[in-house]
């Protein structure tokens, strides 16, 4: 799996949060991820993830990094995998699609279904990664 960071609220286990929030672990159909008939659609959409913590919107960047965050101080820089930030299948029905660079430097992309699935089976494998999180916030 390739190394990914997403700005998340942690739960008591210490894992992120499951939801369907930009907050939390998993996707807001209609919003992150297109829905027709039921069946995710493979688009350039998906759950957001960056290639470094540094890279995550400033929204859902802890303000007490610093680094210009302005996101809620119950929010935590989680990561996951660790292998290059590129075009790549990851777990079970996801791959990562990183978006275009900008000024030479790739900031964003998402985890999309790797085909077109019922929409609860791409929230079960984005699920299905949450024990692979882990805070890093260095």
């Amino acid at each position: 799996m390739p190394l990914v960071y997403r700005g998340m609220r942690r739960d008591a286990d210490g894992f992120p949060m499951l939801g369907e929030t930009a907050k939390t672990l998993g996707v807001r159909a209609g919003f992150d991820i297109d829905v027709l008939q039921g069946q995710a659609v493979v688009n350039h959409k998906g759950m957001s993830v960056n290639p470094h913590w540094r890279h995550i919107h400033p929204f859902f960047r802890p303000k007490r990094l610093g680094f210009g965050g302005q996101g809620s101080n119950d929010l935590h820089c989680f990561r996951a995998g660790e292998g290059p930030f590129a075009a790549s299948g990851l777990c079970e029905g996801l791959e990562l699609v990183p978006d275009a660079p900008e000024n030479g430097v790739i900031r964003h992309g998402v985890l999309r279904p790797s085909q077109a699935i019922p929409i609860e089976k791409y929230r079960a494998n984005i699920a299905a990664t949450r024990e692979m999180w882990q805070i890093d916030e260095a």
